[in-house]
């Protein structure tokens, strides 16, 4: 057996609130709706001019996805949502204000 840590290949950038699907849904041709893509999927989707892994999930008590890229793709998929994202009033935050949601909204979770 063998096992290889790829954790630095792949990076994640987390979509969350009431705007998240129709975020995605600028910047992307998949379809976001809870019918194709319901809570606790993934999906392989198009976004910008690379491919993404979209979880749905969400830790602050909204709408949601956890967007898995390559590592090299990061930058290009934050500069596609963060740019789209202004027409949206869109804010970056933290994980400390993602745990304060999620203790607020009563999800568990646990980190080792």
């Amino acid at each position: 057996m063998v096992i290889t840590d790829v954790t630095a290949g792949e990076a994640v950038l987390a979509v969350m609130g009431p705007n998240a699907r129709k975020l995605l849904e600028m910047v992307s041709p998949n379809d976001f709706s809870n019918a194709t893509n319901p809570f606790g999927t993934a999906q392989e989707i198009e976004l910008g001019m690379g491919l993404a892994r979209a979880h749905r999930v969400t830790y602050v008590g909204e709408l949601g996805w956890e967007v898995y890229v390559s590592a090299d793709m990061a930058g290009h998929t934050f500069e596609t949502l963060w740019e789209a994202g202004q027409n949206l009033n869109a804010k970056l935050c933290g994980m400390h204000m993602m745990d304060s949601c999620r203790i607020e909204k009563g999800f568990r979770h646990f980190r080792p």
